[in-house]
């Protein structure tokens, strides 16, 4: 069955570094930011059952915010994460977003972002504002199409590393777009589609 290019791939997985998760759960402290929802909540609402306070954000669908505030205790709104902040869209950056929520100074256990492109022009001006200073992992799935991304991509990851004292724990190469929509292509080497993760570190690290 691995013969068929569709079962290689998967589209959707998140991973987490459990040991930091925990401890925040035990001091009633786990804090978690997701964007990019779409119809699968099946990652916030783990993370809520298991003992986060989850934000969670789409603009681009409609989601009953009473029944998940009530059931799995996720706060939900028709917002979405940018590069700029326009109000009328509904649309915010990461500092501004933080800002009225009132966490501005919080941590945040993890931030999660799925966000089709946006991620390319959002992470460098995040990463600068000092949205991500609180920030203990950060997950994403990026979407590059171009050289020109890749570079810009790089370039951010440089600085996240070096300046920012993050790194890389997990990645995941996701072939399905094209594997599974338009199986005729040849797979490429290069994956245009990855989840990646990202974790602060410090002196008691235990994911790596």
């Amino acid at each position: 069955w691995m013969e068929e290019p569709c079962v290689q791939y998967h589209d959707g997985r998140k991973y987490v570094c459990m040991d930091d998760i925990v401890r925040d759960i035990e001091a009633d402290e786990c804090l978690v930011y997701s964007f990019g929802l779409n119809t699968d909540w099946s990652f916030e609402m783990l993370m809520a059952r298991i003992g986060c306070k989850v934000y969670a954000f789409d603009p681009t669908i409609w989601a009953d915010e009473r029944y998940f505030r009530d059931e799995y205790g996720i706060i939900f709104e028709r917002l979405g994460l940018s590069a700029e902040t326009d109000r009328e869209s509904g649309m915010y950056t990461l500092q501004d977003l933080l800002n009225r929520n009132g966490h501005r100074w919080n941590k945040i256990s993890y931030l999660k972002f799925d966000i089709e492109g946006h991620e390319l022009a959002g992470l460098p001006v995040w990463f600068r504002s000092g949205a991500l200073d609180n920030v203990q992992q950060f997950g994403f799935e990026y979407h590059l199409e171009s050289s020109r991304d890749t570079a810009g991509l790089l370039r951010t990851i440089r600085d996240i590393v070096v300046e920012g004292d993050f790194r890389p724990i997990m990645h995941d190469l996701n072939g399905y777009n094209v594997a599974c929509t338009r199986p005729k292509l040849k797979i490429s080497p290069f994956f245009n589609y990855a989840e990646v993760v990202f974790k602060k570190i410090n002196g008691s690290e235990t994911c790596d």
